[in-house]
Parts: C-alpha cells; sequence; structure tokens
C-alpha cells in the first residue's frame, strides 16, 4: 500500500533481490510511477528489473506499459521500445506502424507492417476514406 500512494519508495534499497511478492510491489511501483515521471521510472525500471524476482507475465505487461507510453506521447525511444516486447497484440502492432510513422521511417514502416496480423492489414468495412491507423 505505500508504494501505491508513493510509487517513489522503489528506488529505496529494499528492493534489491527479494522474493517475488516484492518484484511485484516492485513493479507496480514503476507503474505507477511512469504516470506522473515516464522517463524516470524507465530508467528505474531498466537498471533494476533484472536485479529482482519478477515472473514472466508481469515484466511483459509492464513492459507493455511503458512502450505505449512512450509511443503515445510520441517519444523517439517508443519504436526500439516496442520493437523488443516479446508478447505483442494488435494495439502493440498497431502502435509500433504509428510510431514508424510518425518517425518517418520507412524502414520501420515497412517492418511493422509486415508485422500485422492478415486481418489488420485487411480495410476495415464502412472506412470513410480516412486510415484506420
Amino acid at each position: 500500500m505505500q508504494v501505491h500512494n508513493n510509487p517513489a519508495l522503489i528506488q529505496d534499497s529494499l528492493f534489491l533481490g527479494g522474493n517475488e511478492r516484492q518484484g511485484r510491489i516492485f513493479a507496480h511501483g514503476v507503474d505507477r510511477m511512469a504516470k506522473s515521471d515516464l522517463d524516470l521510472a524507465i530508467t528505474i525500471w531498466d537498471s533494476r528489473k533484472h536485479d529482482l524476482v519478477i515472473d514472466n507475465q508481469t515484466t511483459q505487461q509492464l513492459e507493455i506499459r511503458l512502450a505505449l507510453a512512450l509511443a503515445r506521447a510520441r517519444d523517439n525511444r517508443a519504436y526500439d521500445r516496442l520493437n523488443q516486447l516479446v508478447a505483442v497484440d494488435a494495439e502493440t502492432r498497431e502502435w509500433k506502424v504509428r510510431t514508424a510513422l510518425f518517425e518517418q521511417n520507412w524502414q520501420h514502416v515497412s517492418f511493422a507492417l509486415t508485422g500485422l496480423t492478415i486481418e489488420e492489414q485487411k480495410p476495415h468495412s464502412g472506412n470513410t476514406g480516412k486510415r484506420g491507423l
């Protein structure tokens, strides 16, 4: 509860090592911190995630949330972060294309488009001429 109310507590050395519960609390704190200070949250996460016991599902969920937060903020680190995701879904694939388009990096756009499923590549019915992306 303390980390929920004060995410800055994750900077404390008490979170070094520990057990899986501490890892989940740490990840929750990073997630909460990302809402107010995305850069600091990413810095802390990237520097300490390997020192903690965190289950794969929690790690992947947080990696997705951080990558999408960067993409929505049109941060230049977003594409690389999205590209490193292991578990991707339709939303992350869509944001990867959006981010590549925003960068105007046509190699990234091409690569991101090939990552879409066949269904996602189909035009949406009822499209009024505006791109879905």
